[in-house]
């Protein structure tokens, strides 16, 4: 539900089902001021997902990730580094598998 609530505040079309979520798109993030519900999981996701969002997206409670990954907020700042930001590296090549994986 806390996901789902975030994700529906940032402009994603989101179904609750019994064992997960259903995530309707592409949407595109728009800025949101989200929940971390006091815990760091959510937090960090949502730090990440804000990368993505138009707009300024503001983690509440955010000081949650400190006590996990006290070095989150650097490794995040990479990301938004413009130098880091003109190279680009695939993140998924192909979800097809090669012929050595399959075997």
């Amino acid at each position: 539900a806390a996901i789902a609530h975030n994700l529906r505040s940032m402009g994603a079309h989101v179904a609750e089902l019994s064992d997960g979520l259903e995530i309707h798109g592409p949407a595109p993030l728009h800025a949101a001021r989200v929940a971390s519900f006091g815990d760091h999981r959510i937090a960090m996701a949502f730090a990440i997902a804000g990368l993505f969002a138009d707009g300024e997206t503001i983690v509440q409670d955010a000081e949650c990730i400190r006590e996990s990954y006290p070095g989150f907020e650097a490794v995040l700042e990479e990301f938004t580094n413009p130098k880091r930001m003109q190279v680009s590296t695939p993140v998924i090549g192909s979800l097809t598998p090669t012929p050595a994986e399959e075997s």
